[in-house]
């Protein structure tokens, strides 16, 4: 649908991410709609662990979302093999407390995978993002109850650790 970009917003000399719609799907009336619907889902969700819209628009022919860089790599990058029940802890805390803001914003990720999510350890520890929020979707106040949003987004941790989503679900439901 689109091409990400690292870029360096010169007011501010930062480093930035520039999503770019493809010029083939310009004509394209539902996949211009999920884009918009990408950049006022971004907009609209504010926590730590989800990525921050800095700006989209359109620019002669250029539709464009600008985000804050994540640096980090994607968690499907990581070897199931090096991946430990601590870190697996750190993943699903960080992340369902994120899916938790969304969901309170009536917004469901749809498309939760670990390519989806990009991670770095600092001083802190281990700190996890989701970037790519292109196939969020609203829904009206009531139409999904809260336990099915969350169980919905559970198909990530089945990769991670199918031991680690029966735990989950368990005290979730």
């Amino acid at each position: 649908m689109g091409t990400v970009y690292e870029g360096r917003q010169i007011h501010f000399n930062r480093v930035v991410a520039i999503k770019v719609l493809s010029n083939f799907h310009l004509s394209d009336a539902q996949v211009f709609a999920r884009f918009d619907r990408e950049a006022k889902s971004i907009a609209r969700i504010n926590h730590p662990n989800v990525v921050k819209l800095i700006d989209s628009g359109i620019d002669g022919e250029i539709t464009y979302i600008v985000m804050e860089y994540v640096n980090g790599v994607e968690l499907s990058s990581i070897p199931g093999s090096e991946i430990s029940g601590q870190f697996i802890v750190h993943v699903a805390w960080q992340v369902l407390n994120a899916l938790s803001e969304a969901h309170a914003m009536n917004v469901i990720h749809r498309d939760l995978n670990n390519g989806n999510i990009r991670w770095h350890q600092d001083s802190d520890g281990y700190h996890f993002e989701l970037i790519d929020l292109n196939r969020m979707r609203f829904y009206p106040e009531g139409v999904l109850p809260p336990q099915r949003l969350c169980l919905q987004n559970l198909t990530l941790f089945s990769e991670l650790s199918a031991q680690f989503r029966h735990f989950l679900k368990c005290y979730l439901s």
